[in-house]
């Protein structure tokens, strides 16, 4: 988490708080997505912003299927936090719409007009002094 709150001050300058939802707000959605996930609020640019921390492997079929889902139920914007993810499913969800944020590399977030992408910072070396 405080990787996922770092990235978001540093490439947006978010200082908000991110609240842990309400478990009665949770039983609105069908159990097979409550349960398959972790799920954390916060507000961005004056908006409620549902982070989906997912904790397995998915398709993402699947996965936009379940954010849809999370968007009628409980009428809010639901991003997926993503740890880890191969370039090409990287390209699936940007080809898809389906907003996400992997922290430290990319956030793609289209409801926001948002898509960020970090290029290698490898720091450069210095060339040897001539002698």
């Amino acid at each position: 988490m405080d990787e996922l709150k770092k990235y978001l001050k540093d490439a947006i300058g978010f200082e908000g708080e991110i609240k842990t939802v309400a478990p009665e707000k949770l039983k609105m959605l069908p159990l097979f997505i409550a349960s398959e996930y972790e799920f954390q609020q916060m507000k961005l640019f004056g908006l409620d912003i549902l982070l989906v921390f997912v904790q397995h492997t998915f398709t993402t079929e699947r996965l936009k299927k379940h954010l849809e889902i999370i968007k009628v139920e409980l009428g809010i914007i639901p991003v997926a936090i993503i740890n880890k993810l191969e370039p090409y499913n990287r390209i699936r969800l940007i080809e898809k719409k389906i907003p996400f944020i992997i922290p430290n590399k990319q956030m793609y977030l289209p409801d926001l007009l948002i898509d960020l992408k970090e290029f290698g910072n490898k720091p450069r070396e210095l060339p040897q002094l001539m002698q």
